[in-house]
């Protein structure tokens, strides 16, 4: 009989009104984070948890709607995260696909002009050395590049390590709510029965 009470007592409107006694109570325990007042009612609930009429009541929208309005919320921040990472990991790619391409331009390059290099002994090598050093300034600038790049890449991953860790928190949260709220819920139906 009590599982039958409970089953037919924990509908949305019945969690809402729960919520709005709990709201209009003073000094009650509610486990909201701000107040909010719609047509003279005050409901202590989290910030961002909506509070609207329907069907002629006024009170916070029902917890499977505040939750899948969370979890969305998570799945748009995951989404943009992804396509961040996404979007530098083919400029990462590119960069290093146009630096391979010049590597190979150079190596090519530097290979026709010591081929060409008559091998006299005395020659004048000033050309072959200059052109040596142009090559380690551009190893020199490939280096810095695909340095900044890693550091860019590397921060970017603790960036959403450390957004991760946020969603698992706030995810927490909301679990212990969802628990204080059943345990309330089981109070009053033992409350209930007791009566009867």
């Amino acid at each position: 009989m009590g599982r039958k009470l409970l089953n037919n007592l924990v509908t949305p409107a019945v969690i809402g009104m729960i919520l709005l006694f709990f709201a209009m109570v003073p000094g009650s325990r509610c486990y909201g984070q701000g107040t909010k007042e719609v047509d003279g009612l005050r409901f202590t609930v989290p910030e961002d948890w909506p509070v609207e009429k329907r069907g002629g009541v006024v009170g916070p929208i029902p917890i499977e709607e505040y939750i899948s309005m969370k979890f969305k919320n998570v799945q748009t921040e995951m989404d943009g995260i992804k396509s961040d990472l996404q979007e530098k990991y083919g400029a990462l790619r590119s960069d290093l696909e146009s630096l391979e391409a010049g590597m190979s331009k150079e190596m090519k390059s530097l290979q026709s002009q010591t081929s060409s290099v008559p091998v006299v002994a005395g020659a004048d090598m000033t050309g072959f050395l200059s052109r040596l050093e142009e090559v380690e300034d551009q190893f020199a600038r490939i280096d810095r590049k695909l340095t900044n790049k890693m550091m860019d890449f590397k921060s970017g991953i603790e960036g959403v390590n450390l957004k991760l860790n946020d969603l698992e928190e706030t995810l927490g949260k909301i679990q212990k709510q969802f628990l204080k709220i059943h345990e309330e819920l089981s109070a009053i139906v033992e409350i209930q029965e007791r009566n009867y």
